[in-house]
């Protein structure tokens, strides 16, 4: 009889422990998305080519890095500061904050992509060049890994995961869009 109470008192915390992992993804998706439907629809219909995209700005780099983060993950500061001394065009998209850049990871969530932040999105003005998921401090790799890959609107992008190729993404031009374009009017420049 005290095995089997134990074993129900054990189930009955796990069910707790799950449901409460539940209930803060579900608050964390609808605070994002629930916070910015009164965003302009002026401001949302915003289109490429009329966005200034990053790239040559203030670097000797083709592409800008988007990171999407949230302020208390502890990988995403680790990132922030990283990207900080890193001579490339670097913005911070609050997935909590942006509902241009909940929507980016949501698409990147529902494609298998990633499951957590930060997950950093490598663009230029011609297309997407990779996806990188997780914490990764290596300057070399940031710098020379980029451009060496062809920038794409359509077609299988690499994922990485801690610098290793992992998976592929498969891109469209609205993707690219709402990954590469729309992420930049949520963003906020890593000075």
């Amino acid at each position: 009889m005290g095995t089997s109470r134990g074993f129900s008192l054990k189930l009955v915390l796990l069910l707790v422990v799950v449901v409460a992992a539940i209930l803060t993804s579900y608050y964390v998706y609808t605070s994002t998305t629930q916070s910015h439907e009164q965003t302009s629809t002026e401001q949302a219909s915003t289109s490429s080519t009329a966005l200034s995209l990053p790239g040559n700005n203030t670097s000797n780099y083709n592409f800008y890095i988007v990171m999407l983060a949230i302020k208390t993950c502890p990988h995403c500061a680790a990132m922030e500061k990283f990207f900080k001394n890193l001579p490339v065009d670097s913005y911070y998209c609050d997935i909590q904050q942006s509902k241009e850049c909940s929507n980016a990871f949501w698409k990147l969530y529902d494609k298998g992509v990633t499951r957590g932040t930060p997950t950093i999105l490598v663009c230029s003005r011609d297309g997407l060049l990779l996806v990188e998921v997780g914490e990764y401090q290596n300057e070399t790799w940031w710098l020379t890994v980029p451009n060496n890959l062809e920038p794409l609107r359509e077609g299988a992008i690499p994922v990485y995961i801690t610098g290793k190729q992992r998976l592929q993404l498969t891109l469209t031009s609205d993707l690219y869009d709402i990954l590469c374009v729309k992420t930049l009017e949520g963003s906020r420049p890593i000075r």
